[in-house]
């Protein structure tokens, strides 16, 4: 396949995904192909980031309230219990327990934390990752803070959750509205913020981007349909399980400290079943790690909000458009083509999602839109002077921080 020079080289170009793409039959290799084109990486230093600005704003603006215990989200278990359900919090399952020496998730976000209490003790009332269920009364704790990077399923945040609310002294503090218990998550599918936002034992969810999966990634159902059989007919033995990922959930994202388990196991089992079409198997994220050459690869591929505006029409001269102008302009476009939700929104324009919600509201504001993510004809109209000279320069009122909206301001009814 040839390689446009001006075009960014796909996953499926490499050398890595030539190998890989190589396991299939002919007939399969454009569905895999397709699949590892759509993989999503995000390097740890946007992570770390992304968390220390939701914890900082959580803080600043009162949505998290002190005195607040910061853990690393964690499922009974990954605490040490057998049976999920009869993990309870600070009984038999100790959520500031001390994390293993194997580095992931838990280790990354733990780094996060320690770096946050360190720069802002002074300034926030916060717990001892490793307090006791006694110092939480002593201190009136009010928030406990879950940190994570990444829910595909949303199994893991819930479990978190839920065995702190089995505490009967926590239970009681929630029911008296003397605690909350916030998650914190870098990015979400957008299967796992619905699983997250149903939650009972979650009072407030805050997410920073949206992680593609295979719902809301833009295939065709053909395509989709098509990926799906792939990704089951090549699944070896014990990965079956798995073939589209844990819980089938059928993630896309893939992070520089870790390769999550929601990942169709095509792209990590380390053997093929009969079905290959060579001899060997090659795994592109081999046992669920990144190889540095692809590590390198992704580093030096461009960002998705620089490449964003391939996918949607932008105006003759964007030079002449201010930036807050030329987000709208991918907003109308988007809401154009029938996007419906704020994820898919912040999916399609890459875009975090405090920052769609900011948007949204002015647009609101603004009446380009309406409630029902629909365009007004001032919208319509703004749309179509986007491919002028006349397009209008939006300017938004306030800072630039991280954006909560109303509708996460207060905390939820239990």
């Amino acid at each position: 396949m040839a390689i446009r020079s001006d075009s960014p080289m796909q996953l499926s170009e490499t050398s890595e995904g030539l190998k890989w793409v190589g396991n299939f039959h002919p007939q399969d290799q454009p569905a895999a192909a397709l699949l590892i084109n759509s993989i999503r990486y995000v390097p740890a230093s946007t992570i770390r980031a992304g968390l220390m600005e939701l914890l900082d704003t959580g803080f600043r603006e009162g949505v998290v309230q002190s005195p607040a215990l910061i853990l690393p989200l964690r499922s009974g278990r990954e605490l040490g219990v057998a049976r999920e359900r009869d993990a309870v919090a600070f009984v038999n399952a100790f959520p500031g327990a001390q994390l293993p020496i194997a580095p992931g998730s838990e280790a990354f976000c733990a780094n996060v934390i320690r770096e946050f209490v360190r720069a802002n003790d002074a300034e926030y009332e916060l717990l001892r990752p490793d307090a006791s269920i006694d110092e939480l009364r002593q201190r009136r704790c009010r928030s406990i803070v879950l940190l994570s990077d990444y829910a595909g399923s949303g199994r893991q945040a819930a479990s978190a959750s839920a065995l702190l609310t089995r505490n009967a002294s926590l239970r009681s503090w929630r029911s008296f509205r003397w605690l909350r218990i916030h998650v914190l998550l870098y990015a979400a599918s957008p299967t796992g913020s619905r699983a997250l936002e149903r939650q009972p034992s979650i009072d407030r969810l805050s997410v920073m981007t949206v992680a593609d999966d295979f719902g809301s990634v833009g295939w065709t159902q053909e395509q989709r349909a098509e990926i799906e059989r792939v990704c089951r007919t090549y699944a070896a033995g014990k990965y079956k399980r798995e073939a589209l990922g844990w819980q089938q959930s059928g993630g896309l994202l893939v992070m520089e400290h870790t390769v999550p388990n929601n990942l169709p196991a095509v792209l990590w089992q380390t053997r093929g079943n009969s079905r290959r079409a060579t001899t060997e198997w090659f795994p592109l994220f081999p046992d669920r790690t990144l190889p540095g050459t692809l590590q390198r690869y992704f580093s030096q591929k461009p960002s998705p909000q620089q490449t964003a505006k391939v996918a949607l029409h932008t105006t003759p001269d964007a030079s002449a458009i201010s930036p807050v102008s030329r987000q709208i302009v991918l907003m109308l476009q988007a809401i154009r083509l029938g996007v419906r939700s704020r994820e898919q929104l912040a999916s399609r324009v890459a875009m975090p999602l405090p920052g769609v919600d900011r948007l949204l509201d002015q647009m609101r504001t603004w009446t380009l839109v309406d409630d029902g993510f629909r365009l007004t004809d001032a919208g319509r109209n703004a749309l179509r002077l986007s491919y002028t000279d006349e397009m209008p320069s939006f300017e938004l009122i306030g800072d630039d921080s991280v954006y909560y909206p109303q509708r996460l301001r207060r905390a939820r009814e239990i």
